[in-house]
């Protein structure tokens, strides 16, 4: 799956139709930040696509950002959208395909001397992407159980069959489009874009031409919803340090990482003693325990998901000087990724936002209050 960089294009919202964003061409890494920069701005849009594949983590990037977003993803009338392409696709918030539309899946692989062999880790990676979907175990198999040199291409029976929510466009027979079962993976240059789109009784534009320069410019850093600067704690506690108050049994039963913390002393605003255990694999909880008082208060949650970032990644932030702490993957195993900021005020941890990122913490998507965290 060698790939360059594909065509991305936004068409303007008008006739009261969102905006169109347009991949159009083989997916590379670097589309990532390209596609992150287009969506960015967008409150809301349709992503139409075009493309033979590409590299999977593209593929699987674009699909995250698609479904931070809150997109629609559309495959239209003889376009053909294959293998990491179709895994963008499938993070649409809703997706379509018309009639003609081929979306095709098949096992990750790595190219080697003689052949294609199927590559463990970047399936594991496809897997984790579709369980965070919301697809079913046997979707996941589904999606992954053609060979590197075929294709299961998708009709709309089998994504009944298998829990993968697709809307046809009007006149389509849901029974008959999207290819058939499996067969060889096309080789044809992707086509042109012409043809409507869900409620539209016109197209929205005229065919983009292929040859458009795609952005390529990295992810500008986006603002954080608070700096270690704004939340400073003038009170430095001078010691003796307070064993921490084991006033539920919730407590006691971490009374070992708690009071080794309470003995190492303050670390973060001012006061506070800092514990953090494991969860699972790649996923870190603890508390604070009042150096002061002894009173000990939970995270507010457990934060996951960030095995693909180097060893040396800290999950939990903070600093003395500051009742600001930033913990960052998964919130209570929920997607999106990202590092989400909490102020604790003396005695609870006050949600002020996040910055949702790719699992790699390399690109930002966005700064957004998540419902499941604010509540």
């Amino acid at each position: 799956m060698s790939a360059r960089a594909a065509t991305i294009q936004v068409l303007p919202a008008s006739d009261g139709l969102p905006p169109f964003i347009l991949i159009i061409g083989e997916m590379a890494i670097e589309d990532v930040p390209a596609f992150a920069n287009t969506a960015l701005p967008l409150p809301n849009a349709i992503v139409s696509l075009s493309s033979d594949g590409g590299k999977v983590l593209a593929g699987i990037e674009i699909g995250k950002a698609i479904r931070l977003k809150g997109f629609s993803t559309l495959v239209l009338d003889n376009q053909t959208c294959a293998s990491a392409c179709a895994l963008a696709w499938l993070g649409g918030a809703k997706r379509f395909a018309s009639q003609s539309a081929r979306i095709g899946f098949h096992a990750a692989y790595m190219n080697t001397q003689r052949n294609k062999e199927v590559a463990s880790v970047g399936n594991a990676l496809v897997g984790a992407y579709l369980n965070q979907l919301g697809l079913s175990s046997s979707a996941i198999a589904y999606v992954s159980k053609a060979a590197p040199d075929d294709m299961q291409w998708l009709n709309f029976d089998e994504a009944r069959r298998y829990g993968i929510e697709v809307s046809a466009l009007p006149g389509a027979d849901k029974s008959t489009t999207m290819g058939g079962s499996t067969s060889p993976a096309p080789s044809q240059p992707a086509p042109q874009v012409a043809t409507t789109t869900p409620g539209m009784s016109k197209p929205p534009t005229a065919s983009p031409p292929l040859a458009l320069q795609a952005p390529t410019s990295p992810t500008q850093a986006v603002k954080p919803p608070a700096y270690f600067a704004d939340y400073p704690t003038p009170f430095l506690h001078p010691g003796p340090n307070a064993q921490p108050v084991f006033d539920t049994q919730g407590k006691y039963a971490f009374r070992t990482r708690l009071r080794a913390a309470a003995s190492a002393g303050p670390k973060f605003g001012g006061r506070y003693a800092v514990a953090q255990w494991g969860c699972g694999t790649s996923c870190v909880t603890g508390g604070i325990v009042d150096s002061v008082t002894g009173a000990v208060t939970f995270f507010p949650g457990t934060f996951s998901g960030w095995g693909s970032v180097d060893s040396s990644f800290d999950a939990v932030q903070f600093r003395m000087n500051s009742s600001l702490i930033v913990l960052s993957g998964m919130f209570n195993e929920v997607a999106p990724i990202g590092s989400h900021y909490f102020n604790f005020d003396g005695s609870s941890f006050r949600y002020l936002g996040s910055v949702l990122t790719s699992d790699d913490f390399r690109v930002q998507y966005g700064v957004q209050r998540l419902p499941h965290i604010a509540r």
